[in-house]
């Protein structure tokens, strides 16, 4: 699949996402909402929110490579970086997913967000290193 469809349906998920999610809000009462109402109020947040770290994080990593949008997704270094974006959006709505899980039932407190914090920062470190030595051993053949 080319890459460029694949920044296009994360941009249109998250598009549909997030106006669910704005109809789920203006026409729903969180008072009376069941089981299944909180389940399709967390899928709408959590893939508008993947959608847009994912975004934001292409848009930022391909502004710091200064790229022109004529030559876009054409060598290693834009594929790697929608990877990494993909890759860090996702954490990030696993990050936020965990916080308002633990805010829901009350146990949020300030150690455990940096618990989570530590969690995600050394998955993500763990992944980079991981990703490193990829890089490395394709280089040495």
């Amino acid at each position: 699949m080319d890459l460029r469809r694949i920044l296009f349906l994360i941009l249109t998920g998250g598009v549909i996402s997030l106006a669910a999610l704005v109809l789920f809000l203006g026409r729903t009462d969180p008072y009376f909402l069941g089981a299944i109402g909180w389940l399709i109020f967390s899928l709408a947040l959590l893939v508008a929110t993947a959608s847009l770290f994912t975004s934001l994080g292409l848009w930022l990593r391909l502004w710091r490579l200064n790229k022109q949008a004529d030559n876009l997704f054409r060598t290693a270094e834009e594929s790697e970086a929608l990877k990494t974006s993909i890759r860090q959006g996702i954490l990030l709505t696993l990050f936020l997913a965990v916080i308002l899980v633990l805010q829901i039932f009350r146990l949020l407190a300030w150690w455990n967000f940096i618990i989570a914090v530590f969690v995600f920062a050394f998955t993500e470190l763990y992944l980079n290193i991981e990703n490193l030595r990829t890089y490395r051993n394709k280089l040495k053949k």
